[in-house]
Order: C-alpha cells, then sequence, then structure tokens
C-alpha cells in the first residue's frame, strides 16, 4: 500500500492483469473511492524496458514483458472492465508517478 503525506489518506495501486480477474477487495470497498489508471501504450513500453533492464531480466523475458501486442491486450482488457464499473472515474496517466497521478485524482474528485 502506498502512502501518501496527507494525513487520514492512503491509496493502493491494483495492478490489472490480463488473463487473471481482479482481487475481490476491489469491489468490496466504497465504489466512489476507486479510480481507473490508464496510460498510453508507447509510455508503458518505455517504462517496462527500463524496469526490465534495471532488474537485471533476460533479453527475452524482457522482450515479452515489454511487446506491444501484448500491452494493447491489457490495456484493452483494463477498458473493457473500466467500461464494465462505470461509478469509477478514468484518469489518464501519462508521464507523471502513480503517487502523483493518485494524488491529484483524490484532490480533484473531493
Amino acid at each position: 500500500m502506498l502512502t501518501l503525506i496527507i494525513p487520514e489518506l492512503q491509496v493502493a495501486n491494483v495492478p490489472l492483469v490480463f488473463g487473471i480477474e481482479p482481487p475481490k477487495e476491489l469491489f468490496e470497498v466504497d465504489q466512489d473511492k476507486v479510480y481507473a489508471l490508464t496510460i498510453n501504450p508507447t509510455f508503458l513500453k518505455s517504462i517496462r524496458l527500463a524496469r526490465s533492464r534495471s532488474l537485471g531480466m533476460g533479453a527475452s523475458s524482457r522482450l515479452s514483458y515489454s511487446d506491444m501486442e501484448h500491452i494493447c491486450k491489457e490495456l484493452e482488457y483494463s477498458r473493457k472492465l473500466f467500461l464494465q464499473n462505470p461509478q469509477w472515474p478514468v484518469v489518464g496517466k501519462f508521464c507523471a508517478p502513480i503517487f502523483t497521478v493518485s494524488f491529484m485524482s483524490v484532490m480533484v474528485h473531493t
């Protein structure tokens, strides 16, 4: 769990993984407090390439982790989940760290 420097405010990042059901807890919390984050696929690929290098992943693992076709499938899976849950505001995350986007989302929607 990521805790921001605002008293009483805690934010959790729940990664959505293509082919794996989201955790049931996502649907058990107050749905007015859930925000759907999305990202540009090219930017996500660059993040994944950098992350895989820093983790020392081999070339074949790095290629599959940052494969654009797979990334697009993951983002489509997320988009469908967001459409099934229209009460979640969708926030585009392009160049800011996750905690910055989370903070801005909470401040705008409170």
